[in-house]
């Protein structure tokens, strides 16, 4: 709850019920905590039961982004299940990440999209979803540059802020002198 002092506001925490499948939470921290508990009941690679499985689908749909890039219109007949990845969920990422918990959506043809739980309980910020298009916005002129930079070179190329030499897959790209984030934040800070 947050506390007013002196006409201003100590802490910003405040709390929102939530609901999915007509289903009150009393906020987006216990329904988080309602979806660990259900996950914690799977064991790593095994489907949820059909009804933890008929809420995850309606979490994703209520509560998503983008939920059409999850539950793909059209196929959603052909869903057969929530797959549980728990620390095995890092190997589908390439990356050395532990102690997660990873859902996935999985089709009849063993095509399997992970999705955020976690963030279809916080919710999903617009500021994301700004910050998403603007990436997509440049990122042909990123790559643009990032090719010209290697060819230009004959293939070495390096960091302009260090000097040390970089490969393809370590070169990261980014605005000059006022950064992706400078530019992002500027634009959000005017327009809204």
């Amino acid at each position: 709850m947050s506390r007013l002092r002196g006409g201003v506001f100590d802490e910003m925490e405040f709390v929102m019920e939530v609901f999915v499948m007509g289903v009150r939470f009393a906020s987006a921290a216990a329904l988080e905590r309602h979806c660990r508990e259900i996950i914690k009941g799977y064991a790593a690679g095994g489907l949820v039961g059909d009804d933890h499985r008929l809420f995850f689908l309606s979490l994703i749909l209520e509560r998503h982004d983008t939920p059409h890039e999850k539950i793909l219109p059209g196929l959603e007949g052909e869903i057969v299940g929530i797959r549980v990845r728990h620390n095995d969920g890092h190997e589908f990422y390439k990356s050395s990440k532990t102690n997660v918990n990873h859902l996935f959506v999985v089709y009849q043809s063993g095509l399997e999209i992970d999705f955020s739980w976690k963030k279809c309980c916080s919710g999903f910020k617009p500021e994301a979803v700004a910050t998403a298009a603007m990436r997509r916005a440049v990122a042909d002129q990123i790559i643009q540059y990032k090719r010209l930079r290697f060819v230009s070179s004959g293939g070495s190329v390096t960091s302009d802020g260090d000097g040390r030499a970089l490969d393809w897959g370590s070169a990261c790209v980014d605005h000059y002198p006022n950064t992706f984030a400078f530019l992002r934040n500027s634009f959000l800070a005017n327009e809204g």
